[in-house]
């Protein structure tokens, strides 16, 4: 390997001797004087102090230089994101989905919930343009009418019809149930952590696959992830996986399975989207 250091002493070293020769033929007769061998491309780039020398300028065995092979980090595009975390954006991105979401505390199941979701058209309610929702929770089924704000105009809850001004009051809890899942993920910020470095939050992708959606498909990206505060509050740690689907138009969280230590047992909560078919 081509030593700078060494070579600039030699130059050095040549060119007292060229020096010295000099004097002592001067001394004597008249001498014919040899043209001084011109300086290489390397002599010349290490007196001038030059680092950087075309790599032609330097013997095959001084520019071999070992390069340790670039490695490109995996990245996560989510630049539509489309999580649905209340009607409007379930209205505006969504035809018909399938969920399910279930709570697991030392082995044993202790909630669960299959939700169903399909878009039905429009329909007139009182006058007003509405579009009409419906959702089934473990196989019940509810009925919203929304207007073009995605304002709840009309329900139907058990066979009850529930006129505008008691709707909103009277969908509250279902619509907390069924959003939950999403809901959940963006209000701790985790939306933000996927594409972003996140105090609290330490993440790796393990897969990258597609995936068929009974309806649609979608490149699946899943993440091993450590949480610990402040992305969750103090006291609390553990560990999940996450997985984004990418449908093209839009990105939405597909799975997630969560386990948290509690006490001397464990608790798990999973959801896992089965069915999307987009508008």
């Amino acid at each position: 390997m081509f030593d700078p250091k060494r070579r600039l002493r030699l130059t050095f070293i040549l060119a007292a001797a060229v020096i010295f020769l000099v004097g002592i033929v001067g001394c004597g007769a008249p001498a014919e004087e040899e043209p001084a061998p011109e300086e290489t491309d390397q002599e010349e780039a290490v007196a001038e102090g030059v680092e950087d020398v075309p790599e032609e300028a330097w013997t095959e065995e001084e520019a071999e230089v070992e390069k340790e092979p670039e490695t490109e980090e995996p990245s996560l595009a989510v630049d539509d994101w489309q999580n649905p975390t209340g009607i409007s954006e379930i209205v505006d991105n969504f035809a018909e989905m399938r969920w399910t979401w279930s709570r697991v505390k030392n082995g044993e199941e202790t909630d669960s919930s299959e939700i169903y979701y399909r878009y039905e058209g429009r329909e007139t309610v009182n006058g007003t343009e509405t579009q009409l929702l419906v959702f089934a929770v473990d196989g019940e089924e509810y009925k919203i009418w929304v207007d073009e704000n995605a304002e709840a105009v009309q329900a139907e809850l058990q066979g009850q019809v529930v006129p505008g001004q008691l709707v909103d009051s009277a969908i509250d809890s279902v619509v907390s149930t069924i959003f939950w899942p999403y809901w959940s993920f963006e209000q701790y910020g985790f939306n933000k952590a996927l594409v972003q470095s996140t105090p609290g939050v330490d993440l790796s992708i393990i897969s990258v696959e597609n995936q068929d959606f009974d309806g649609s498909s979608a490149e699946v990206t899943r993440m091993q992830v450590n949480l610990s505060p402040p992305a969750i509050p103090e006291g609390q740690a553990g560990t999940a996986t996450w997985a984004v689907g990418d449908f093209g138009d839009l990105q939405m969280l597909v799975e997630w399975d969560w386990t948290e230590a509690v006490g001397d047992g464990d608790l798990a909560i999973t959801y896992s989207l089965t069915k999307l078919v987009p508008r």
